[in-house]
């Protein structure tokens, strides 16, 4: 709640800023290049876990620099899409293939469900507030059967990324008669969905968790470069 408020306060400053010092900008518009002002400066601070080769980068420093002011100069109309569904752009995971082995097929099952109670939990009530037996609560499994499975709760949060790593929906093949920028915005856009709020909490949860797990840390590093190609 303290953060939330916080942040209020500084949005509803860098809206009074922009006003000042931007002709031609009304409210409405100024708060929402605050909030996105806001997003960019999120970006930035947590530079150490998507893009840590950065750091200190200048040429960074300058780039940031100057499209956040082409923005504010170069401002153009409304950006309309629809949010009751995914844009095009993006790409719903493909369902995991099933094992023909029926009893394969049972583990898999059962070490999904695991992965599933993970994830969901991590994300709403984050990795220190879940127990082992929440998860097996979840899951239906017993706590000795989840063992079967996971070594360690350490271990289940770097599966839960790993997992959520090869699900992430990634962009279609670019459209040729769309701009790629357009493209891009839409994938932007998708994760600002009211369906999409798990995964976002999901992400913060596991940024903050690569700070005490270097096997974590390394599949996110991995992941970050495997999508900025």
């Amino acid at each position: 709640r303290a953060l939330v408020a916080d942040n209020e306060r500084l949005r509803a400053a860098l809206t009074q800023t922009i006003l000042s010092g931007e002709a031609g900008v009304d409210e409405a518009e100024a708060a929402m290049l605050s909030h996105l002002f806001l997003v960019l400066l999120m970006g930035a601070i947590h530079l150490d876990t998507l893009d840590v080769e950065r750091i200190g980068d200048r040429s960074l420093v300058e780039h940031l620099r100057g499209r956040f002011a082409r923005i504010l100069a170069d401002r153009g109309g409304p950006y309309e899409t629809d949010g009751r569904r995914l844009p095009e752009t993006i790409v719903e995971p493909a369902p995991e293939p099933e094992p023909a082995d029926g009893r394969r097929a049972r583990t898999v099952r059962t070490r999904r469900r695991i992965l599933g109670a993970a994830h969901d939990l991590f994300a709403r009530h984050g990795y220190d507030g879940t127990t082992i037996e929440a998860i097996a609560e979840r899951a239906e499994i017993t706590v000795p059967g989840l063992y079967r499975h996971v070594a360690s709760k350490e271990q289940l949060l770097v599966e839960v990324a790993e997992r959520a790593f090869s699900r992430y929906r990634l962009t279609r093949p670019l459209d040729g008669a769309r701009s790629a920028t357009t493209q891009l915005a839409e994938l932007l856009a998708a994760f600002s969905l009211s369906r999409d709020e798990v995964e976002r909490r999901i992400a913060i949860e596991l940024d903050f968790g690569a700070w005490r797990s270097e096997a974590l840390a390394e599949a996110l590093h991995a992941f970050h470069r495997r999508m900025r190609a």
